[in-house]
């Protein structure tokens, strides 16, 4: 097992706020055994949800625990009866919660054919008595040919009360480079309807978000494809729909990076909302290495002009409360910050970690790091109410929670 390093707490706060204190508990190790690809959800009553992929090679299984507020404690944890699954930190098995309560899990499986070694599927269950049952795993996608690949998914809760899944896609490119992004919603019991196209050439192996804004907005960031003469462009590219998913905008980049690669960048973007406005955090290569910042206040129609956040994260996701925002990433070491200006491959068990809170309003930010943990990867985070945070983190092989106050 690689050496894990630093996992960062770095706090931005706004001048106007600085007289505000934070209390960082002590580390609570949720899993008994292997665990890994912690994530974060909420449930039907707003109540937090950690899931995670628990087991040795070859017994995975998924699992997850509600967050009680009172106690500032996890219930007993649930599993998911589902067979043959496959984890990976930025493509974590998840589920979602609709507003009548139903819970819907999704998880991957990888089936290697001759043709191709990255093939996969989908597949969804759904409980309808708070996890005391399951139904039979389907697939979420309507094309199940082995040889294709899906993978890089991700769920949100739709304003209407199902389910949404974007993920990224094979079936359309059969011998060429990058995926395709698909996109589908439950209707009421059935499961998923059938899946539509959003975007045609995408990058095939970074993390792709959906996430419901606060005016019930729609987004979807994944790094896009672009093929120029001198190479391929591989930034962030945004969309949104305003009416449930039935229809979405033409995309629109968060950053004009260029960043010009040949090669699988393994980290994704995240986005929020804070303040009305729209946040994003992501990585790139171009020019600095590192995690850049942007927000826009017209609902992503366009971005503000990146901003550096850190030169060694990696793998960031965001959260808000109120008008503060958290974000968490993974930093990583010197060494390979050395080589991610030269080469585009950054592998998903880079090393470290990091998080970062950021209060947004009418002050300058001012940025300060806070070592809350000496070991740990890949890091997400969620809100409790009343200025509470949860972090959760894999290290040694076991899934770590932190509570935070703001």
């Amino acid at each position: 097992m690689n050496k894990l390093v630093l996992i960062v707490l770095t706090l931005v706060i706004a001048g106007c706020r600085q007289n505000g204190q934070i209390k960082v508990s002590k580390p609570i190790t949720l899993s008994k055994g292997a665990a890994s690809g912690a994530y974060f959800t909420k449930d039907h009553r707003g109540n937090s949800v950690l899931c995670w992929t628990a087991g040795e090679r070859g017994t995975e299984h998924l699992v997850y625990s509600i967050y009680n507020r009172e106690s500032r404690g996890f219930g007993q944890p649930v599993l998911i009866p589902a067979g043959g699954i496959n984890v990976s930190p930025e493509t974590m098995n998840k589920i979602a919660f609709k507003d009548d309560g139903t819970i819907v899990a999704v998880f991957a499986q990888k089936h290697p054919t001759p043709r191709n070694k990255f093939a996969g599927s989908l597949m969804f269950t759904q409980s309808f008595d708070n996890g005391l049952t399951w139904t039979n795993a389907k697939f979420v996608h309507t094309d199940t040919l082995r040889d294709n690949s899906r993978s890089y998914f991700d769920l949100a809760t739709l304003p209407d009360g199902e389910v949404a899944i974007v993920w990224l896609d094979g079936r359309l490119r059969k011998g060429k480079d990058g995926s395709s992004l698909f996109f589908a919603k439950t209707n009421g019991t059935n499961g998923f309807l059938a899946d539509k196209i959003l975007s045609e050439t995408v990058c095939q192996c970074c993390r792709t978000d959906i996430y419901v804004d606060v005016q019930s907005n729609i987004h979807v960031v994944y790094r896009d494809v672009e093929s120029r003469l001198e190479g391929q462009v591989r930034d962030f590219a945004h969309i949104a729909s305003d009416n449930n998913g039935d229809t979405f905008t033409a995309a629109n980049k968060i950053s004009n990076d260029n960043w010009l690669v040949d090669g699988c960048p393994h980290t994704g973007a995240s986005l929020s909302s804070c303040g009305n406005k729209l946040q994003a955090c992501w990585f790139t290569a171009a020019g600095v290495p590192g995690l850049y910042f942007s927000e826009s206040d017209n609902r992503g129609v366009d971005f503000a002009p990146r901003q550096l956040v850190s030169e060694t994260g990696r793998h960031p996701q965001l959260a808000a409360v109120g008008e503060q925002l958290v974000m968490v990433w993974q930093e990583a070491p010197p060494d390979d910050q050395a080589r991610s200006g030269h080469h585009a491959h950054h592998s998903e068990g880079t090393n470290g970690g990091g998080i970062i809170f950021s209060t947004k309003g009418s002050c300058d930010n001012l940025f300060k790091k806070i070592s809350i943990d000496s070991e740990g990867e890949f890091p997400v985070v969620t809100t409790t109410g009343n200025k509470g945070i949860l972090v959760a983190y894999t290290k040694s092989d076991r899934i770590i929670v932190r509570h935070i106050e703001l």
